[in-house]
């Protein structure tokens, strides 16, 4: 194996840990996006299908629903 290609694979072993350790320290999702999916993917693996389990995701207080 060529020098070149090693080093490249302790690189990428090396961004794969430390990408695991830092995932290892989320406890929940974070803004929006992430918590919707999250949302979904949980939906999904408890037998509720594709749906989504909420209406919408407002950033501000709307005068009422479209």
């Amino acid at each position: 194996m060529s020098r070149i290609r090693r080093d490249l694979l302790w690189l990428l072993f090396l961004a794969l840990a430390v990408r695991l350790a830092v995932a290892a320290l989320i406890r929940r999702p974070g803004y929006m996006d992430t918590a919707y999916y999250a949302a979904g993917a949980v939906r999904l693996a408890q037998g509720g299908g594709l749906s989504e389990p909420f209406l919408w995701n407002y950033l501000d207080d709307p005068a009422g629903l479209p």
